[in-house]
């Protein structure tokens, strides 16, 4: 008998589990490369963000296959999180560049590298899904 298989989502999705999520999450983001010092991002300086990528609009894709219900999921994706923290005030250009992660259609690379050229930052969201 598994004893965990009974939890539901008032069991596991509450704020000390949210939190500890949060925390693992922080510690996992690497940062590869800082050229001139452009992170953090001065915000005041930063008129447009491009947004690449075909894992850029994806909420369930990211999670990968290891996790239960979570009801904030669906409303978090990283683009959606870049549109809540700039708001008005920051030109945001999204361009999925593939219509699927593992996909060899390449027609829509140059629509992404203008997006990335046109703006001040780009934030490339790459990986496998769960199907590929």
């Amino acid at each position: 008998e598994q004893p965990y298989s009974k939890l539901g989502p008032p069991d596991v999705d509450i704020g000390p589990h949210r939190q500890v999520a949060l925390e693992a999450a922080h510690q996992m983001i690497v940062l590869l490369k800082n050229d001139k010092n452009l992170l953090p991002l001065s915000m005041g300086k930063v008129k447009s963000i491009a947004v690449i990528g075909p894992q850029a609009n994806t909420t369930q894709t990211l999670l990968s296959n290891y996790h239960g219900t979570n009801t904030l999921v669906d409303s978090h994706s990283i683009l959606m999180g870049v549109d809540r923290l700039v708001g008005d005030s920051v030109e945001v250009n999204y361009v999925a560049g593939l219509d699927r992660p593992a996909s060899e259609d390449t027609s829509h690379f140059d629509a992404a590298a203008d997006a990335a050229k046109s703006s001040d930052v780009a934030i490339v969201c790459i990986g496998l899904s769960q199907t590929e």
